[in-house]
């Protein structure tokens, strides 16, 4: 299990198994891309909006990525306002249609859950201001609860997760575009 980083991602999930991180420049205010990302559609994210399309069984093109994450389970585990944001889920990703998500109310249940037999997901969006613009980051990482549960995981991940590389640098690329050019951010 590899560690790093103090951030707000690094005090909810210090200890993860997999990870995926992009980072990207914006010539934009931390605060742009904060509004930028919750203005991402699914639909300027083709890959994601597919996958969606299968797992929820219906056109979701038009509903905001955050609302996406939120409406899978994901729930607010930590916000630094235009600094970090920082969701988290509990389930079992790599059975189909993501069956058995574990409602966590909150932080303090995400970090005290261990059932055997699940994995704890945390996302994180970051901006770092910068004398000129802002760097911004997405990272995703995943923690199984035991290593049964583990070896589970390891295909589905390898195969093709919610948390890819390809999806991070989309995701990068369109807030970047958004928060760079506000007549998009409307």
């Amino acid at each position: 299990m590899a560690t790093i980083g103090s951030t707000q991602l690094a005090a909810v999930l210090p200890q993860w198994h997999w990870r995926s991180r992009a980072t990207a420049w914006a010539d934009a205010a931390a605060a742009e891309v904060f509004l930028a990302f919750e203005q991402v559609t699914l639909a300027e994210l083709p890959g994601t909006a597919e996958l969606r399309l299968h797992q929820a069984g219906g056109d979701r093109s038009g509903v905001t990525m955050l609302a996406d994450l939120l409406d899978q389970g994901f729930v607010l585990l930590s916000e630094e306002p235009d600094r970090e944001l920082v969701l988290g889920r509990v389930g079992q990703f790599w059975r189909a249609g993501g069956a058995a998500a574990v409602q966590v109310d909150g932080r303090r249940a995400f970090l005290a859950f261990a059932e055997p037999g699940y994995a704890k997901a945390a996302f994180a969006l970051r901006a770092q201001p910068l004398d000129r613009g802002t760097m911004i980051s997405v990272e995703s990482r995943v923690a199984a609860t035991e290593d049964h549960t583990r070896r589970e995981f390891n295909r589905y991940w390898l195969v093709g997760s919610w948390a890819s590389p390809a999806g991070h640098h989309q995701l990068l690329d369109t807030v970047r575009r958004r928060a760079s050019d506000p007549a998009r951010s409307t």
